[in-house]
């Protein structure tokens, strides 16, 4: 068998948990008033985008899972990282309301660029009052995230297989 045929499926597996819970989570948003203002084909696009996101993160954690020596050091490690990320993005704060270091940073954000190619392609754009930042990965939030998400699966798929060669020879 492949090698990375049980990594493929598990991250799969995961795919399709997320495929769940973007579902749920968009039926309750739709429940309590949120609604995509966009075309149906940008709403279609968001949602591919959110997936291969979340995919990517998928063989992040695979990663993560293969490198640890116990499941209780892979939950931790598997959350550690992801805190900071989100939140030193534009997900829950404006970028121009961070001080500079930090939003530099978030412009540049993975997260970021997820959070607004999503507000885009539903066309539910943050509020007038909020600044927005002129940033090439904001200008370009579709394909930025895109570009993150494909080079975060080569990255980490490349890495989890590697690790899972040395970890299935023993």
């Amino acid at each position: 068998m492949s090698r990375v045929a049980v990594l493929l499926g598990r991250t799969t597996s995961d795919l399709t948990t997320s495929v769940v819970s973007l579902l749920i989570t968009s039926l309750c948003g739709l429940a309590i008033g949120w609604r995509i203002r966009g075309n149906p084909l940008d709403a279609v696009l968001a949602y591919l985008l959110i997936l291969l996101f979340a995919f990517a993160m998928s063989w992040v954690g695979a990663f993560i899972g293969l490198v640890s020596r116990s499941v209780e050091v892979a939950q931790s490690l598997g959350l550690i990282w992801l805190f900071p990320a989100t939140f030193i993005s534009a997900g829950f704060v404006s970028v121009a309301a961070l001080p500079e270091p930090l939003a530099t940073i978030a412009e540049w954000n993975p997260i970021t660029a997820l959070a607004n190619a999503a507000r885009r392609l539903f066309a539910n754009p943050a509020p007038a009052a909020v600044a927005q930042p002129h940033s090439w990965p904001a200008e370009n939030a579709i394909l930025y995230s895109a570009l993150c998400s494909l080079g975060l699966i080569a990255l980490f798929l490349s890495l989890a297989v590697a690790r899972y060669r040395r970890v299935a020879s023993r």
